[in-house]
């Protein structure tokens, strides 16, 4: 069964070594397959993310670990209005 996100995630991979070369430690969003925008913090990353429609991923460039769960799963309850 293919996972809802499998097409972020191969987006980001296809693209990993081109991010890291030149966006290395920054956070970027990737939504239906591509680039959706670069930036400097989780925080502004997700802030960007909110108005896309869902699902999309938040991956730290670089990073050697990623999140357990999506970043709109994450950061959707604490961040979201009542």
């Amino acid at each position: 069964m293919a996972h809802i996100l499998d097409n972020d995630i191969s987006a980001f991979e296809a693209l990993k070594s081109q991010l890291i070369a030149n966006h290395n430690g920054k956070f970027v969003v990737i939504h239906r397959g591509k680039l959706a925008g670069v930036y400097d913090t989780f925080d502004s990353a997700a802030k960007a993310a909110i108005s896309l429609e869902q699902p999309y991923l938040i991956r730290q460039v670089g990073s050697a670990q990623s999140m357990p769960m999506p970043a709109s799963v994450a950061y959707r309850p604490v961040h979201a209005a009542t």
